[in-house]
């Protein structure tokens, strides 16, 4: 939780909207991945109250990702990340062993999952032909910046884009 606390799960809020510095962490509809780094399990912390905490905190639906200590983790950890094992799983995100020799794996298994959060899907009325242009608020873009699957057009919002961009897509 925010603020200032000890390992009991007790915190102190840094403002009195009981968020802390996660006051304005995320904008509204906002596609969120928290990402979990620790050896021991937050006292205190559940599924219920954390969930609670991010609706409070205006963060709908994240995915959360914990790199974090297991009952077969190979190195010395504090205590197995149980309560974040769990939310991870249970939001979509993935779990990861913080002891492995190697993040690389990791590392590539994250931007894959982060990158597919930021990829809109636009489905038309029918499955086109071909896709003559593509342009995302007035911006033509490249063809190797969307797919075409079925009926579906995807890509990747560039940053700073919000859910609410207009798209114009061009097709036969």
């Amino acid at each position: 939780m925010p603020g200032r606390g000890n390992d009991r799960g007790e915190s102190r809020s840094t403002k009195g909207n009981g968020l802390g510095s996660l006051a304005s962490f995320a904008r509204p509809g906002a596609k969120v991945a928290l990402v979990v780094v620790s050896d021991d399990d937050a006292a205190g912390v559940d599924d219920s109250n954390f969930e609670a905490f991010l609706t409070h905190a205006g963060v709908s639906i994240p995915r959360m990702f914990g790199f974090v200590g297991t009952s077969q983790s190979k190195c010395s950890i504090s205590r197995p990340g149980d309560a974040y094992a769990s939310l991870s799983q249970r939001m979509g995100g993935a779990l990861f062993d913080i002891c492995a020799a190697s993040w690389d794996a990791h590392f590539a298994q994250l931007t894959d999952a982060v990158q597919s959060l930021a990829r809109t899907k636009v489905t038309l009325k029918r499955a086109p032909v071909t896709v003559v242009s593509v342009s995302l608020n007035g911006v033509s873009l490249p063809q190797d910046a969307f797919t075409v699957t079925g009926s579906e057009v995807g890509f990747a919002l560039p940053p700073g884009e919000t859910s609410n961009a207009t798209f114009l897509i061009e097709y036969r």
